[in-house]
């Protein structure tokens, strides 16, 4: 919630790419020993417009009357900076029919006439593209630099199955890597046996098949 605060964006205004974003963020940085923050990924990254618009009926009118506006949902994506070397993006970034999957739902007052607990306030109208201008210092630069480097060793599908595979979600509270295994390239490698308590069977992990998805 402090990189969405930092950036001055909401949940549901997030496309579903971006929290694969922010997931690699926190494996890179945790594998890597680096301590993920909102500026450190401010640094690396910057926000990524994606103009969508829907016909709109005004209210008490018919579908009929529908006129063109500008979607509030699943329009901002993150995307690196120039200043980063990191893998190439090879996922579909837009979907045929895809407002067929969203809804809104109008909360009602209580009997009170109180707002929904759960309701937000109005949403402005979107920036193309909110900015987070974060000074660069050493740990800011030890990401990148980190991610310039396993990006060679290393693919984005790779790293996050390595993960799910053990059950460990980077957006979860509370995870860590516990242990550590040799080094590799100079890259400090997680000791995944140890740090999620896995076990083994012969020379293969013992994994619920329920996980090979």
């Amino acid at each position: 919630m402090q990189i969405l605060e930092a950036f001055d964006i909401k949940f549901h205004q997030l496309t579903s790419n971006a929290f694969v974003r922010l997931g690699l963020y926190f494996w890179v940085s945790k594998t890597c020993r680096l301590q993920p923050t909102a500026e450190g990924f401010g640094f690396a990254h910057r926000v990524h417009f994606q103009h969508k618009t829907v016909l709109a009926p005004p209210e008490g009118k018919s579908a009929d009357e529908s006129t063109e506006a500008e979607a509030q949902y699943a329009c901002y994506n993150f995307t690196y900076r120039d200043i980063v070397s990191g893998t190439v993006a090879a996922y579909k970034n837009k979907w045929e029919d895809w407002t067929s999957y969203w809804f809104y739902h109008k909360a009602p007052v209580d009997a009170s006439g109180q707002p929904c607990s759960l309701a937000g306030q109005k949403v402005g109208v979107l920036l193309k593209c909110p900015r987070f201008d974060v000074e660069e210092n050493v740990e800011h630069q030890a990401f990148v630099s980190v991610l310039h480097e396993i990006s060679k060793v290393f693919g984005t599908r790779d790293l996050v199955e390595e993960y799910v595979a053990y059950k460990c979600w980077p957006l979860r509270a509370g995870w860590a890597i516990t242990d550590w295994a040799e080094d590799v390239g100079g890259l400090p490698m997680p000791d995944f046996e140890k740090s999620f308590g896995l076990s083994k069977e012969g020379e293969l992990f013992c994994l619920c098949s329920s996980l090979l998805l």
